[in-house]
């Protein structure tokens, strides 16, 4: 996980790359050292500020140990300007964990800071309109969806979302126009003929 990050000797003289830290941070994590893990990913901070893997270990021990919440998100933010590789996943994976857990705010503003490094992955976009829409917040969560279709214009569900905010604006004809795109995509989605039916699309 380390990668070949972080050339240079560390702070105090040693020869220590940011890996070596962050892979000492990581076995420490392992034998539930906690405290000296995060010591660990500091030291690989400080010789590579940009280490997106000691950033997202670090914003990891944090998140799991349910401390410094908004450092947790800043640091895992920080990682995917530095191209954490997965790391989409991982900020989709405690969006729903916040979402989960009740703090819906805090999903949401992690997910739109996720949107603004990865603008162009359908995921976000889809998760977050199925939030909007959750709230009834009907345009924004169309925004979203088509978002999506633009970036995945072979993703069913991506359509079928699209169907689902225009119902909920009201637009009965432009639901049933994406909804029978969703199904050209993927035929087997029973609930979206339910869907068209009651429409009378």
């Amino acid at each position: 996980m380390g990668g070949k990050e972080g050339k240079g000797g560390a702070a105090d003289g040693t020869t220590r790359t940011a890996a070596s830290y962050d892979n000492e941070g990581l076995l420490r994590r392992q034998k539930g050292e906690t405290d000296a893990a995060a010591a660990a990913y500091g030291k690989a901070l400080a010789v590579d500020p940009k280490s997106a893997a000691a950033m997202w270990n670090l914003s990891d021990l944090l998140a799991s140990q349910k401390k410094e919440p908004d450092r947790a998100d800043d640091l895992l933010v920080a990682a995917l300007t530095a191209g954490l590789p997965e790391g989409v996943d991982h900020a989709l994976a405690r969006t729903v964990a916040y979402a989960r857990g009740g703090e819906s705010e805090r999903a949401l503003r992690l997910l739109d800071r996720t949107i603004g490094t990865r603008p162009q992955d359908p995921r976000l976009h889809l998760l977050r309109g199925r939030y909007r829409l959750e709230r009834h917040q009907c345009e924004k969560a169309l925004d979203d969806f088509e978002s999506a279709t633009r970036t995945a214009p072979r993703n069913a569900l991506a359509f079928a979302s699209v169907g689902l905010a225009r119902l909920c604006i009201g637009d009965g004809e432009g639901a049933a126009a994406s909804f029978h795109r969703s199904l050209e995509i993927n035929p087997n989605q029973p609930e979206i003929r339910r869907a068209l039916r009651q429409i009378g699309g």
